[in-house]
C-alpha cells in the first residue's frame, strides 16, 4: 500500500513541476527515426504528448503516403456533391450515422456543426461482426449494434473511392504501429506500472479502426464563432492520425492556401486558442482520451477545432481532410495504471467540451466509453 501511495504521491509532485514550463513546439519526427525502435526520443515523446505539451506531433517522408492522400482527397468533393439518391444509399440512422455518409449531424453542447459533413468506414474490416452472447452483454445493445454494422460505399458513381480510402488507412495504421512503439517507451520509463507495448498492442491487434474523410462547406453565412466548422471537441481514441487539408473552389478545383485564421486549432494548457500547422506531405498524430486513461495522465489529450475565416469565406473555400482513430477493441477495459488515481486521467478540461467523468469511470469497456461520447456529439 505504501509503495502505491509513494507512486502516486510522485506523479503528482511531477505533475506539479510540469505547470511551470509549457511548449508549444510542434514534434516533428522523419519516418527514418520512428522506423528505428531503438533510438531514445523520449524527450520529443513528452514534448509532443505529454500534459505540457501541445498534444501533437508530425511525421515526414512516410513511403507512398503522398499520392494516397493526394488520390482520396481530390474525391471529397465529388462525394460531396453526389445526387441525393445516391447520398441516401450511404445514409444510417440506426447506427448514428457512424457508417456511410453524414451532413450536419454533429452537435456539441447546444452547437450544430451544419458546414460539416463525413464519410465513416472501417478500413480495416468489411463483413458485419457477430458478437459473441458474452461480448454483447458485456456492451450492451446500442455498442453491440454499432460493432455488428458493416460499411457502405459509394462503388457505383466512385468506383475508385474504396480503394483509395484503405490504401490511405493502410499506409497511416503502419505508421501508428511505429509511433506507438516510442510512446509505450516513453510512458513506461515515467510510470512503472504501465504495462511495455500497451499502446502497440491494443491498435495493433484490434480492427475495428475508423476512418473518416471530413468534408467542410463553404458559406455565404456570417462567421458567428470561432469553431464553424467543427465545434471544439477531444479524441476519444487511443491515437488520432489526420492528414493536412486540401482547400477546393465552389466549382471542384484543389487550391493552395495558407492562412493562419484557417484550419485546425488547439487550447493550450492556458486555455489559449493556437494554429496547427504542418507540412502537407506529413501526417499529423494526436493522443486520444482512451490513452490519457490508460496512461494515467502522463499523456494528454488535446481539445481543438476547425476555423474558417473571412478570407477562406470571400474565396469560397470547401475544405477537406482524413482522419483515422486507432481505437481499442470493444471490450478492452479502460483503467488507470495500478495504483494511479483516476482524477490524474481528466485531462485538460475545457468548457466547450463534455467533462470526461459524463462518459467515463474506471474499467467501463471502450465501446462504451465510445458509445457514450457519440450520444453526446450526435443529433
Amino acid at each position: 500500500m505504501l509503495c502505491i501511495l509513494n507512486r502516486g504521491l510522485k506523479l503528482k509532485m511531477t505533475q506539479m513541476k510540469r505547470l511551470a514550463y509549457y511548449s508549444t513546439e510542434q514534434v516533428s519526427f522523419d519516418f527514418n527515426e520512428i522506423l528505428d525502435e531503438n533510438l531514445d526520443l523520449n524527450e520529443r515523446i513528452k514534448t509532443a504528448f505529454g500534459p505540457e505539451g501541445t498534444g501533437i506531433c508530425t511525421i515526414k517522408n512516410v513511403p507512398n503516403y503522398k499520392r494516397a492522400r493526394q488520390n482520396l482527397l481530390n474525391l471529397s468533393y465529388q462525394l460531396a456533391n453526389l445526387p441525393q439518391e445516391e447520398k441516401a444509399k450511404l445514409d444510417r440512422p440506426e447506427v448514428k450515422w457512424s457508417r456511410g455518409w453524414q451532413e450536419s449531424k454533429e452537435h456539441f453542447g447546444n452547437k450544430n456543426d451544419k458546414l460539416k459533413s463525413a464519410f465513416i468506414a472501417l478500413p480495416l474490416r468489411e463483413e458485419e461482426t457477430h458478437l459473441t452472447q458474452t461480448q454483447q452483454q458485456v456492451l450492451g445493445d446500442a455498442a453491440s449494434k454499432l460493432y455488428q454494422s458493416g460499411n457502405v460505399w459509394p462503388e457505383g458513381p466512385l468506383p475508385t473511392f474504396k480503394p483509395h480510402f484503405k490504401l490511405l488507412s493502410n499506409i497511416m495504421v503502419d505508421t501508428s504501429f511505429l509511433l506507438a512503439k516510442h510512446i509505450d517507451k516513453y510512458v513506461s520509463q515515467v510510470m512503472t506500472s504501465y504495462k511495455r507495448d500497451t499502446l502497440y498492442n491494443l491498435i495493433k491487434n484490434n480492427k475495428d479502426h475508423v476512418g473518416r474523410l471530413n468534408y467542410y462547406k463553404s458559406s455565404t453565412d456570417p462567421i458567428t464563432r470561432e469553431d464553424d466548422w467543427n465545434s471544439w471537441h477531444t479524441d476519444y481514441s487511443a491515437l488520432s492520425a489526420l492528414t493536412p487539408a486540401i482547400y477546393i473552389t465552389h466549382d471542384g478545383y484543389p487550391v493552395t492556401f495558407d492562412d493562419r485564421k484557417t484550419g485546425l486549432f488547439f487550447k493550450n494548457r492556458w486555455g489559449e486558442k493556437e494554429h496547427i500547422s504542418a507540412d502537407k506531405d506529413s501526417i499529423i498524430f494526436q493522443i486520444g482520451e482512451s490513452m490519457q486513461i490508460l496512461s494515467g495522465g502522463v499523456l494528454e489529450a488535446t481539445p481543438y477545432c476547425v476555423s474558417r475565416s473571412k478570407k477562406s469565406q470571400d474565396l469560397g473555400l470547401n475544405r477537406a481532410t482524413f482522419q483515422l482513430y486507432l481505437v481499442p477493441p470493444p471490450e478492452y477495459k479502460l483503467f488507470t495504471p495500478s495504483g494511479i488515481d483516476e482524477r490524474y486521467a481528466y485531462g485538460r478540461q475545457i468548457d466547450q467540451v463534455p467533462h470526461i467523468t459524463k462518459r467515463w469511470n474506471q474499467g467501463i469497456p471502450f465501446a462504451t466509453f465510445q458509445q457514450k461520447t457519440i450520444q453526446e456529439y450526435r443529433i
